[in-house]
Formats: structure tokens, C-alpha cells, sequence
């Protein structure tokens, strides 16, 4: 975002920290596809040699969808499944021995932009979470691999980010960054999903999720907060958070438990690193092991172990690679090597046997697999020690004689009740509490504008980052446009306190218009006019009409007569 010299007030600069903070990795890798992706396609996707032996199998890579943001195999490792944001659809492909894929014929439609995909345990289900709708797909899996949809709507919280199946195929997790929570499900055996009741909360921005070996406990990454939520799992789904905070890297947006359910390690996006953790599998509290975090490619965005935990394997967006690293008995990570992907890898899923490597690949819509794994073992389980020899029974004391009841004695006489006392003075008013906090909402652009008197709408920077396009009609539904913020409270709310700043000076009778606008109704909220003599700043502290629960807004900026051919906005309101 363009800074401005202008003093800012203490709720505008505080409303684009959180902005920065949260920023979308899908708005960072759709900036980086647009232009250079061709080249760097050309680049990444030669396989590189491996003292590993591991390489890349005949015809890799393989086409998926738009966007594949997901990948798994199914239990028997027979199919894989990609789940592609763009294109709103699931790729189901057969797996050959070698490792090569062969699609599976069919469109299987999903909810509106999916960004995580799951088999249940049997192979015979599977689940996507779709962040653009806000619920869960289900499907049944067929011996040919294709898909037919589960009936049903299964919503979830808002923006679904991740999910996961339980051991057992009963139930099923799915994070909500949008809410901070995490939805329980039970498992019907005809796919249909049954919310269990209850609210559980979870750090901020819930990126990934994912079940222990045993079932036992459930972790979350929060990529906001930079920690790890562990819950207990009942066995009605319920969850009972663990005591403690679990702090990571910068930014984790992976989690993955070993499969002895010893270790946990996360994917930390920012600070290009792997943070791993040993589990106390009796109370679910996490240890940092010596050395952690440990260094990984450019921006790892998805960890896996190997089946046999002795390796685990790391998706580098930036970098476009899978880094490799040996599991030590002690947890520690030891770099193994390092092999080229194809543009943006975003998800990496080991075959159940071990022996295969898969890979959605963002920018170049498709999936790199790898064959030569090695199959090397998570350190041993130290050996139960004998059981002693069980002590004899001590002899039964014998029991005592019962004492004699003595008699009761005579009730004695009721007292007389006490004179009641005088009322006390009322004691002084408090004084008044500190205002309640309020919603701050922010929306900014760095484009190109073009005379248009229709105007241009902001985008909400806590949501897509800047930018500007044409404003949504009326009634969009939220997040899909990513120029809408909200939506309102359950009691509702009024808009007041907008701030408006543009970095072009504006001279003799030029004037820029910028409104608030309830995009439910159509209705204009606030209204503020930048004009030669306001300095590039416009301003209205006044309050708008009632606007109703879950209502959205966005903000128009219609700059018909400025001369400039540029500007740049930065836009605060709170609600």
C-alpha cells in the first residue's frame, strides 16, 4: 500500500495493521501467476537430480483443474484427488504402480472456491472445504474413482479453510478462518454430516487441521497468532481445549501429526521454517523439540511425514520446490534434499505405502509426482518393561461393635426475631465505563483510474490486499467479492468516523467523491468530498441510518472531475 505523509488518526493506523497482518496467500499467488508464470514454468518443473533417488515419474507432471490448492490419495492408494480453487471442482485420477496418473473421466462439481480435499478412512467418502461458500461438499467415491455428490447442505463457520476426517471416519473437522472456530461433524454412513452442537474457538485465522493417529486430540494452525490449538476429542465430537500456548514460526499454515502420534510439525509461511513439537499424547501439550524451528525452502505453505515417519516432506511456494528432510529418533530434522516442482506448490500428500510423492502445483494447474521415496523408520518405541509380581492380599480387619444409641435431647425454645435495622445510604455512581470497541473496516487501491462517471469500488484490504474494479451489484454475497466487508453484527450497527486520503493533489475545481454504501440495500451510508483546498483528505464524523444484521458494504470512489490519471485511496470507517 502507497504510504502518505499526512498524520493518520489513531483508528485509521491501527485498522491497516491488522490489514497487513492478514493479507491473503491466494492474492499474493494470483499476483505472482499474471505475467511470469510462463517463465517460470519453463524453469521449475525439470526434475533435478537426487542422491535420494527420488525423481519425478514418467509424465510427470499431470493437468488438474484451475488452481489445484489441495491434494490426497485415498487409503489404498489407488486414487488422488485435487481440490481446484478457480475452477470450483475436484480432479480424480487412477494411480498406476508407477506412479503415473490417469484422470478419471467427469466433472465433479464442488462449492464455490475449495481449498482443502479429504478421503475418509474407508476410501468410500470424500469431503471438501469450500471457503468461497462457507460448507462442506460430500461425495461418494466409486471403484472407478468417480464421484457422485452427497445430498444436502452442510454448512460450516465462515471461510472454511481446511478439513479432515477422523481415524475413524465418525467424525469430521473443519477450521474456519473467518470465524476463529473449528466445526465438528459426525459422519453418517450415507455421507450426510450432523453438526455437533457447541461453539470452539481456536487462535486466530485457523489455517489447518488435522486428527492424532489414536483420534485422541485435534491440532489446529493459526496463521494469525502464529501458534498451535490442541483440543481433546470426546467421543461425541466435542472438543476440550488443552491449557498452554504453542507457539510457531511466523505465519504456519500447515499442521501434520507423525504417524505414532509422537511428533507434530507445522509449515511456517513467513518465516521460512518448520517448527516441530513432541505431543504428550496423554494431555495433548506440545514440547518445542532442541533446535526447532528448522529451515526450510521460501514460504513452506504444507508439511507431510512419510508413512513410516521417517522423513517429512515440505511444500515451498516461492521457491517452487519440495524440500526433504530425515526424522531423527529425537524429532530433530536433518536436510535431506531438495527437488523441483511445478509453479507454486502449495500441498504435498504421501502415498499410503510411502513409495510416492504428490504435489499440487497452484500457478501451472497441475500435480508433480514423485516415486523413489525412501522408507526410512521413526525412531523406536522404547521396550515395556516386565510386569512385577502382584503382592498378597492383607487379612480383613474385623469390624468393630456398634455403640448404643443415646437418648434425644428436649427441642429448645424458639429466640425472638431481631429488630430489623435502618436502610444505609446509597452509595455514589460509579463512574462510566470506558467505550466498548467498535469494528474498523479498511479498503485501499494502487491502480490505474480512468475518468468514469459510474466510479470505481475499493478493495477491503482485510480480505483481498489492494486494488480496485467495478463495484458489485447489489446483494453480492460475501467473501466471493472481495470489494465487500462485513458482514454486519447480529444486532446490527451504524457506520460513522470515515476517513478518506488520496495521494493526488487535486487543484482549482476538482473534487472526488468517496461513499459508503450498504450493498444489501443500495442505500448510501456516508458521504465525504475531497476537494483543491482539504488537502487529499476528506472526513465526516457523523453517523449513518440503522443498518441491518449481516448486511455487507463497500466503497465507492467516483472521481469524474479530477484531472489525474492516477491516484491512489485510503479509506477507514467504523461500524
Amino acid at each position: 500500500m502507497r504510504m502518505f505523509e499526512a498524520q493518520r488518526n489513531a483508528s485509521t493506523a491501527a485498522a491497516r495493521a491488522v490489514g497487513e497482518q492478514s493479507r491473503s496467500r491466494r492474492a499474493r499467488l494470483a499476483a505472482r501467476s499474471a505475467g511470469t508464470l510462463a517463465s517460470v514454468i519453463a524453469v521449475c518443473c525439470v526434475a533435478a537430480p537426487s542422491a535420494l533417488g527420488i525423481g519425478q515419474v514418467s509424465g510427470s507432471p499431470f493437468a488438474t483443474g484451475s488452481n489445484p490448492f489441495s491434494v490426497a490419495f485415498g487409503p489404498s492408494g489407488g486414487l488422488l484427488a485435487t481440490a481446484n480453487w478457480e475452477s470450483g471442482t475436484v480432479s480424480m485420477f487412477e494411480v498406476e504402480a508407477s506412479g503415473k496418473l490417469n484422470a478419471v473421466s467427469g466433472t465433479f462439481a464442488t462449492g464455490a472456491h475449495p481449498h482443502s480435499v479429504a478421503f475418509s478412512p474407508s476410501g468410500e467418502l470424500l469431503a471438501t472445504a469450500n471457503y468461497g461458500s462457507s460448507n462442506v461438499s460430500m461425495f461418494e467415491v466409486e471403484a472407478s474413482g468417480k464421484l457422485k455428490a452427497v445430498s444436502g447442505t452442510f454448512n460450516t463457520g465462515p471461510s472454511p479453510e481446511s478439513v479432515a476426517f477422523s481415524p475413524s471416519g465418525g467424525l469430521l473437522a473443519v477450521a474456519n478462518v473467518g470465524s476463529n472456530t473449528v466445526s465438528m461433524f459426525e459422519v453418517e454412513a450415507s455421507g450426510k454430516l450432523k453438526a455437533v452442537s457447541g461453539t470452539f474457538n481456536t487462535g486466530s485465522n485457523p489455517f489447518s487441521v488435522a486428527f492424532s493417529p489414536s483420534g485422541g486430540l485435534l491440532a489446529i494452525a493459526n496463521v494469525g497468532s502464529n501458534t498451535v490449538s490442541m483440543f481433546e476429542v470426546e467421543a461425541s465430537g466435542k472438543l476440550k481445549a488443552v491449557l498452554g500456548t504453542f507457539n510457531t514460526g511466523s505465519n504456519p499454515e500447515s499442521v501434520a501429526f507423525s504417524p505414532s502420534g509422537g511428533y507434530l510439525a507445522t509449515a511456517n509461511v513467513a518465516s521460512n521454517n518448520v517448527s516441530v513439537f513432541s505431543v504428550n499424547q496423554s494431555t495433548g501439550a506440545l514440547t518445542q523439540i532442541t533446535g526447532s524451528p528448522f529451515a526450510a525452502g521460501k514460504e513452506p505453505s504444507s508439511v507431510a511425514f512419510s508413512p513410516s515417519g521417517g522423513y517429512l516432506a515440505t511444500a515451498n511456494v516461492e521457491s517452487s520446490t519440495v524440500s526433504m528432510s530425515e526424522v531423527e529418533a529425537s524429532g530433530k530434522l536433518r536436510a535431506a534434499g531438495t527437488f523441483s516442482t511445478g509453479a507454486y506448490p502449495v500441498s504435498v500428500a504421501f502415498s499410503p505405502s510411502g513409495g510416492l510423492l504428490a504435489v499440487a502445483n497452484y500457478g501451472s494447474n497441475n500435480v508433480s509426482v514423485f516415486s523413489g521415496i525412501p522408507t526410512g523408520t521413526e525412531g523406536p518405541v522404547g521396550a515395556t518393561g516386565a510386569t512385577g509380581p502382584t503382592g498378597n492380599t492383607g487379612a480383613t480387619g474385623g469390624m468393630g461393635v456398634t455403640g448404643a444409641t443415646g437418648p434425644t435431647g428436649p427441642t429448645g425454645a424458639a429466640g425472638s426475631n431481631g429488630a430489623t435495622g435502618t436502610t444505609g445510604e446509597s452509595g455514589p455512581t460509579g463512574a462510566t465505563g470506558p467505550a466498548g470497541n467498535a469494528a474498523i473496516a479498511t479498503f485501499a487501491s494502487q491502480v490505474t483510474y480512468h475518468k468514469n462517471p459510474m466510479g470505481s469500488c475499493l478493495y477491503y484490504t482485510q480480505i483481498a490486499g489492494e486494488g480496485s474494479g467495478g463495484c458489485p451489484p447489489t446483494g453480492t454475497s460475501f467473501p466471493i467479492r472481495l470489494a465487500l466487508s462485513g458482514p454486519m453484527p447480529a444486532n446490527g450497527a451504524v457506520v460513522s468516523n470515515l476517513y478518506a486520503e488520496t495521494s493526488v493533489p487535486l487543484s482549482g475545481t476538482e473534487t472526488a467523491a468517496v461513499e459508503v454504501i450498504d450493498n444489501t440495500t443500495g442505500a448510501t451510508l456516508l458521504t465525504c468530498t475531497v476537494t483543491a483546498s482539504s488537502s487529499g483528505v476528506c472526513s465526516n464524523t457523523g453517523s449513518s441510518s440503522f443498518v441491518a444484521a449481516g448486511n455487507k458494504l463497500e466503497v465507492k470512489v467516483t472521481n469524474e472531475s479530477l484531472s489525474a490519471n492516477t491516484d491512489a485511496w485510503d479509506v477507514s470507517f467504523r461500524y
